[in-house]
């Protein structure tokens, strides 16, 4: 990672090799949870009974989109929660590094 001046805004990171890899693995397993549950539904129409999708099929489905949803969720909401925090706390240390130059300009 590089260095951060004092003054520069956090971003979160928007480019797949800039992020760790435990937000790779979450990013991951959240498309493949999602696919593979839609993969069943459909794969479902084309099993016997033709047409009709099992309850069973529909329970995966809802599970795979759950888990998907609550990786991303948690992991965006926490991405943001720490960005936001970082930020204010560069911009209190800059205003105080402001008032500090300004008191002993006087």
């Amino acid at each position: 990672m590089r260095e951060r001046n004092l003054g520069e805004k956090i971003s979160d990171p928007t480019r797949w090799n800039e992020l760790d890899i435990r937000t790779k693995l979450t990013y991951s397993l959240s498309i493949a949870a999602f696919i593979i549950g839609w993969i069943l539904t459909f794969v479902g129409f084309f099993v016997n009974p033709m047409g009709v999708i099992d309850p069973s099929v529909l329970t995966a489905l809802g599970t795979a989109l759950v888990f998907a949803g609550s990786c991303l969720g948690i992991s965006f909401h926490y991405s943001n929660e720490l960005t936001k925090f970082e930020n204010r706390v560069l911009d209190d240390v800059e205003r105080h590094r402001r008032k500090y130059e300004d008191q002993n300009l006087e």
